[in-house]
């Protein structure tokens, strides 16, 4: 479980990933490096947030989890989350249609968030990826995950 302690904030404890970036950008992103200003943009970030907590997470983590590491095979299981994962690919798909980044045109914390799940699925069931064509199917999605992991510090992070 994801969780931080702020020594800057009375030693303040929190979990729950979204909890925590939200905390994060509030508190320390003062020159707005990974957020937008207009109400809407704000709510906009927020909205793909959540979308990334209640949909991205959980159907990427059980799709690896039931293909990798359940103690038995259960085809029903690694369909269900199979589906939804490519449900999420062809949400993002048509959410990007014709723009750069989520919100605006500009690197968000929302992108952001999207990063890590991308990545596992792409690594621990990359046969997802491959047998449902994501790359000829969902082009503005893959242009933007490519867009997303060619940034210096994601690189870093992944050793890419």
């Amino acid at each position: 479980m994801p969780a931080i302690k702020d020594p800057n904030n009375d030693d303040l404890v929190l979990w729950e990933s979204g909890a925590i970036v939200e905390y994060i950008v509030d508190t320390y992103d003062k020159q707005g490096k990974l957020t937008l200003t207009s109400n809407a943009d704000k709510w906009h970030l927020k909205q793909y947030l959540h979308f990334q907590m209640s949909g991205q997470g959980p159907y990427f983590g059980q799709a690896i989890w039931f293909r990798k590491f359940h103690h038995e095979d259960v085809p029903s299981a690694k369909q269900r989350y199979e589906e939804q994962t490519v449900r999420v690919f062809d949400v993002l798909n048509t959410i990007l249609k014709g723009k750069t980044y989520l919100v605006g045109e500009k690197f968000t914390y929302a992108d952001l968030c999207f990063i890590p799940w991308d990545m596992a699925i792409k690594g621990f069931a990359p046969e997802i990826w491959e047998k449902n064509e994501v790359k000829s199917k969902y082009p503005d999605f893959v242009a933007w995950h490519d867009r997303l992991i060619a940034r210096p510090s994601v690189k870093k992070v992944y050793g890419l």
